[in-house]
């Protein structure tokens, strides 16, 4: 499932799509777990809430500092009540079998 075919209009998007880049490059985990998280609260709000779930399901996979738990955990939530439960089990399922690397990639080629 990939939910994701087109790259967000969203203002913020090539900000954050560059800053994942970056982290990517240096291999900064914490700041590309916090980018995605970034991504994945903006696809929510465009409506791309399968998607977001299946970002936000990966991150929660890696530890968390702080407030950071509690955001994704909510997120997450809010999301799993929106999705019906074919959704959420194959966005659970495909957040198993990636990478934090391979979702970067994914997220970074689709925006090119």
């Amino acid at each position: 499932m990939n939910s994701l075919t087109q790259p967000s209009s969203h203002p913020r998007m090539r900000e954050l799509l560059d800053s994942l880049d970056f982290s990517c490059r240096a291999e900064l985990i914490s700041q590309m777990l916090h980018t995605l998280y970034e991504i994945a609260d903006v696809l929510a709000g465009e409506g791309e809430k399968a998607r977001a779930f299946e970002i936000l399901n990966l991150v929660a996979q890696y530890p968390l500092h702080g407030a950071m738990v509690a955001n994704v955990d909510m997120l997450l939530d809010d999301l799993e009540f929106q999705l019906c439960p074919r959704v959420v089990a194959d966005a659970r399922q495909r957040a198993n079998d990636l990478t934090l690397d391979d979702l970067a990639a994914e997220l970074l080629e689709q925006s090119a």
